[in-house]
C-alpha cells in the first residue's frame, strides 16, 4: 500500500478505525450469539422449572397423606417393636441366664449358697459372682472344682484367704462361664 495518495497519518488512522470497527462487529456477533444461545435454553428452563415445582407439591402432598392415614404412628410402633425385639435376641439366640443358674445349683453338693448373681460380658461367656457357706475346706474346694469342669475353659477364682478357717467357712467365688 505503498503507492496510495494518502498520507501516512491518514492511513494509520484508517487502519486503527477499521481494527476498531472489526473488533466491534465481532463483539456484536458474540453477543448476538449467547442471546440466540439463552432464548434457545429459555423454554427448556422454564419446563424444567415446572416440572420441579409439580414433583414438590406431590411430595408435599404424599407426606401429608402418610400423616393422616396414620403410617407414621405405625412406622413408630414397629421401631419400637425393632428395638424391643434386638435387645432380647441376645437371650433368644444363646445359652439363657437361667440355665447357668441350674448349672451352678447342680454343682452346689453340700455347700450352700447365699448369693448368685450373673452378669453376661460379650456372648460368649457369663460372670458369674457365688457367696454362699461351707461346711469345710474338702467340700469348698471339691465345689471349686466340680464349678470348673461344668464347662471347658470354666475358670472359678477362689482367694486362698477363704481358706484360712477349717469349717463353716463363708465363701465368694468368681466364675467365668464358658457358653458351649
Amino acid at each position: 500500500m505503498q503507492h496510495t495518495l494518502l498520507p501516512i497519518q491518514e492511513r494509520k488512522t484508517l487502519r486503527h478505525e477499521y481494527r476498531l470497527r472489526v473488533a466491534i462487529v465481532l463483539c456484536f456477533m458474540l453477543s448476538f450469539a449467547g442471546l440466540i444461545g439463552i432464548g434457545s435454553l429459555l423454554p427448556s428452563y422454564i419446563a424444567m422449572s415446572a416440572k420441579e415445582r409439580t414433583e414438590l407439591d406431590a411430595v408435599a402432598a404424599l407426606k401429608k397423606q402418610k400423616d393422616t392415614s396414620g403410617i407414621g404412628d405405625i412406622e413408630g410402633t414397629l421401631k419400637a417393636d425393632s428395638a424391643l425385639l434386638n435387645s432380647a435376641s441376645p437371650l433368644v439366640q444363646g445359652t439363657l441366664p437361667s440355665a447357668v443358674v441350674e448349672s451352678v445349683v447342680s454343682a452346689r453338693g453340700p455347700v450352700l449358697l447365699t448369693s448368685l448373681m450373673v452378669a453376661s460380658t460379650d456372648g460368649s461367656s457369663f460372670d458369674v459372682s457365688i457367696q454362699g457357706k461351707a461346711p469345710d475346706r474338702s467340700s469348698l474346694l471339691a465345689f471349686q472344682n466340680r464349678l470348673e469342669a461344668l464347662a471347658p475353659g470354666n475358670k472359678a477364682v477362689l482367694p486362698i484367704s477363704e481358706l484360712a478357717k477349717n469349717s463353716d467357712i463363708p465363701f465368694s467365688i468368681e466364675l467365668t462361664e464358658k457358653l458351649p
